[in-house]
């Protein structure tokens, strides 16, 4: 898998996100698009964020409606993983696979035996 795939780009959230949870130091602006660990647009990112929200892995943004129709992404600085989200990354085979090859989910690893 390619690192804009989707599969990666949820791993790589839910992640961080339980490593959050669980207390593990990360850095604050880790879940940002067009980096090495996001290599996404910003649209890409935010859609993706968005499906997360819709399967309730993750909570704490909203959208709003611009200028135009679009919708945007605020984050509210307090996005989190849902149990959903914990039990997704633990039980779900492809985030399992993810994990193990990683290098980010590395801290976490050892939490899932």
């Amino acid at each position: 898998m390619s690192n804009n795939d989707y599969d990666v780009i949820v791993c790589k959230v839910l992640v961080y996100l339980y490593k959050k949870y669980k207390r593990i130091d990360v850095p604050e602006d880790y879940l940002t698009p067009m980096t090495k660990d996001f290599p996404v647009c910003q649209e890409m990112f935010d859609e993706t964020l968005a499906m997360m929200l819709d399967e309730g892995l993750i909570k704490g943004f909203k959208y709003i409606e611009a200028w135009g129709g679009d919708e945007i992404i605020v984050l509210e600085n307090n996005i989190k993983i849902t149990p959903t989200g914990i039990h997704y990354l633990k039980d779900n085979y492809i985030m399992r696979s993810l994990v193990e090859k990683i290098p980010e989910a590395a801290a976490i690893a050892s939490l899932f035996v």
